[in-house]
């Protein structure tokens, strides 16, 4: 019985050894699609406003991302389109670019909308900045 029981803890800490976490997926869709009614429940309230702001959204994004080291200024946020349902922020990092890929989820709410993150691109900066900066 001892034997017994001495092989099935050996299993489990052995089972428990070599147990492999996933990779990180990626960190969007952000905010996820599954908090999406309550963020935009908290925008219609009036008690978190700034999630219908695409620039507010991708700087919301960056402060909860792998990007969180990095300081950033107001600047550094660059509105490349905004439509009605889709936009394309650019955000200037000091070693790279990084472009943000926005839509608003719920269509039927127009303009009162909250944004959501659905791709990201880091891109390298071009030629004649990188030269400029040595």
């Amino acid at each position: 019985m001892r034997s017994v029981a001495f092989l099935m803890l050996v299993g489990l800490l052995v089972a428990g050894c070599t147990r492999k976490e996933p990779p990180p997926g990626p960190d969007w869709p952000f905010p996820p699609d599954k908090d999406m009614i309550y963020f935009q429940a908290e925008a219609d309230s009036g008690y978190q406003p700034f999630w219908t702001d695409i620039k507010a959204v991708a700087s919301a994004y960056l402060n909860n991302s792998r990007y969180t080291d990095i300081r950033l200024r107001a600047e550094d946020f660059i509105l490349r389109s905004e439509g009605l349902y889709r936009g394309l922020v650019e955000v200037e990092m000091p070693d790279f670019i990084v472009e943000l890929t926005m839509e608003r989820k719920f269509k039927s709410r127009g303009r009162k909308g909250v944004w959501q993150v659905i791709d990201v691109v880091e891109k390298p900066w071009p030629k004649k900045r990188s030269q400029s900066a040595k």
